[in-house]
């Protein structure tokens, strides 16, 4: 890991390791989003109190490749001043916000709300097997305690206090649903005016993949 990143990584586990526990309604949860290329996935968030940053660390399964990671919702509107985000081929991403990083520090955090907030973003695309006509897959994607270096759990800061899995934070993994690849021929409809001897009927195929021959 490059100085910088290591040292705003350094700064960051400094605040949201300060302080104890917090009796917590608070939760995360990835959603939901269907497609196979670049599937903006979002990540909110339920907290009872004012949050001043979080971490996300979210695992990227086998058949997923994640491609982006990054601030959105409430972070954005808030005008976060700490983002820190991390692609981890073959493993996933961590994400780290503070709110109030620079000075003058004037409390600056996202405020509590007990609607889902959308806080964050996953851009990923399918990369597994290819999935038929007709059929739907379906992508499990999940948070995952321990990512990167140094290793990055999941919590909200509320009150200079790390929030975990521990203090009651809960975790609700998301989907991806990847509709199956079709390769259709069809007969295109048409008419013919009185007393044409010949009227052409297109034939149309729409493919998915290239087509290497085919027979009518």
């Amino acid at each position: 890991m490059k100085q910088p990143r290591l040292w705003a990584f350094t700064c960051l586990a400094v605040l949201l390791l300060l302080g104890g526990q917090l009796a917590q309604a608070n939760s995360l949860t990835i959603g939901e989003a269907t497609g196979t290329k670049d599937v903006t996935l979002p990540i909110t968030m339920v907290a009872d109190q004012g949050v001043q940053g979080f971490v996300l660390s979210v695992a990227e399964p086998a058949e997923l490749t994640i491609g982006d990671a990054r601030p959105a919702g409430a972070t954005v509107s808030n005008n976060a001043e700490l983002v820190v985000s991390e692609i981890l081929p073959g493993e996933g991403f961590t994400l780290g916000v503070v709110m109030d990083f620079d000075s003058p520090y004037d409390g600056q955090e996202i405020p509590a709300s007990v609607d889902q907030q959308l806080i964050a973003e996953a851009v990923v695309s399918y990369v597994g097997p290819p999935i038929s006509c007709g059929v739907t897959g379906k992508v499990s994607v999940s948070f995952e305690e321990g990512l990167n270096s140094p290793p990055l759990n999941n919590i909200l800061v509320q009150g200079g206090m790390s929030v975990g899995v521990g203090e009651g934070l809960v975790l609700n993994d998301g989907e991806v649903t990847v509709p199956g690849l079709c390769d259709e021929m069809k007969i295109v409809p048409t008419t013919g005016a009185e007393g044409d001897l010949v009227v052409s009927v297109p034939i149309e195929v729409d493919n998915k993949r290239p087509v290497e021959g085919y027979v009518i």
